[in-house]
């Protein structure tokens, strides 16, 4: 009895020893991947923390495991664009469009979670534009004070305020300002109609120091991310002075150099041209990525006058159309490559060929010359023989 009781505590006490414990669960990146971050039922993404993306992260091993752990990254961010909890600065939601445009194909193997992803970017990238073409139609003083309107009008054009289910931080105030804006114009308007001998330019400023102060660090944060025309338009002027004595201008400065046949030739501007058009050096890094395409056309013509022989080329230079634009839109530094300029080269060479007649006689008098030897040849042994 006493043998079986000391049997029975000790058992009890191991069995409370492992009861107590802790469990030690070694955790692998498929794991984490099932528990936390893939729904196996709908085949998506979960919204997760970043304490959770950077254990994923820690956890990525395998070309494969970085695939999925970037694909589980971008789809996150940009799910966080429009989750209720979220509020996002204008920098946040253009980093998050940005990243899936350059690994836009990260998705591709997740057909459930590419449609979530391609319906954010939509409604992302038409709340960038609603959110440019709205700033754009402020008009703002000089010194960026005062906001003004012009009183000659007499209806009222409202500004729109902007719908989105991006989760901007400034959204809420900003409708809110426009709104106030709205009503103060509306208001001035009605005394415009009143009234014919009030101001030439509305000042507006009473209550909008905040808004403006917004817009102008909007305005700026949208620039990290887009180029104005105007600043395009800067580069093509500069592009127009190049000539065919400007081959250090381009990276591949043998691209003016004669050809035997026609020929394209694809390169950039180099850092010689930047060096003599010093004003752009502000513009240096987006310009390199601009395509510039040479086209070769080779025209060759023979002439039997050496004093004919000559080589000349002429140049023409064209750029994609983007006269529809004015200075103040904005394109997407992303897009700068899809900007193309286009140069043609037409050469002609005259080049010196003897005449196939002369070529002929001389090729005949030739052969005459070489059947006289053979003939006198002949004589001379058949008189050698005679003689012997």
């Amino acid at each position: 009895m006493i043998l079986i009781s000391t049997a029975s505590f000790y058992v009890y006490r191991v069995v409370k020893s492992y009861d107590s414990m802790q469990i030690l669960k070694i955790e692998t990146f498929d794991s984490v991947w099932k528990e936390k971050f893939f729904d196996r039922k709908s085949k998506t993404i979960r919204l997760t923390s970043d304490q959770d993306l950077s254990q994923l992260r820690a956890l990525a091993q395998t070309p494969g495991d970085k695939k999925r752990f970037r694909f589980a990254e971008i789809s996150i961010k940009l799910m966080r664009l429009e989750d209720k909890n979220s509020s996002m600065s204008i920098d946040e939601i253009l980093q998050s469009i940005s990243d899936y445009k350059s690994s836009s194909d990260i998705d591709n193997d997740f057909s459930k979670q590419k449609a979530i992803n391609q319906k954010i970017m939509n409604e992302s990238e038409k709340f960038v534009q609603d959110l440019i073409a709205s700033i754009q139609s402020l008009s703002i003083s000089d010194d960026g004070n005062v906001l003004v309107y012009d009183q000659n009008l007499r209806e009222v054009k409202k500004f729109s305020e902007i719908e989105t289910l991006v989760k901007w931080a400034h959204l809420k105030n900003y409708n809110k300002s426009v709104e106030s804006l709205n009503l103060a114009i509306e208001k001035q308007v009605k005394e415009n109609q009143e009234s014919d001998t009030q101001r030439q330019i509305i000042d507006l400023k009473v209550n909008f120091d905040k808004f403006l102060e917004l817009i102008e660090s909007t305005k700026q944060s949208l620039k990290n991310d887009f180029i104005s025309v105007k600043d395009l338009k800067r580069i093509i002027r500069a592009i127009d002075k190049t000539d065919l004595s400007k081959s250090e201008w381009l990276s591949d400065q043998s691209a003016f150099s004669y050809r035997d046949s026609n020929t394209q030739i694809v390169t950039s501007l180099s850092d010689k041209f930047f060096e003599e058009n010093a004003d752009l050096s502000d513009l240096k890094d987006l310009a390199k990525n601009i395509k510039i395409v040479i086209n070769v056309q080779v025209n060759n013509r023979y002439t039997n006058s050496k004093s004919e022989d000559s080589k000349s080329q002429k140049m023409t230079i064209n750029y994609t159309d983007i006269s529809s634009l004015t200075d103040e839109s904005l394109i997407r530094k992303s897009s700068i490559s899809n900007f193309k300029v286009n140069l043609r080269l037409d050469q002609t060479k005259i080049i010196y060929k003897e005449s196939e007649s002369r070529e002929d006689s001389s090729s005949k008098s030739s052969s005459s010359q070489s059947s006289s030897d053979k003939s006198e040849s002949s004589e001379t042994y058949a008189s050698s023989n005679e003689r012997r």
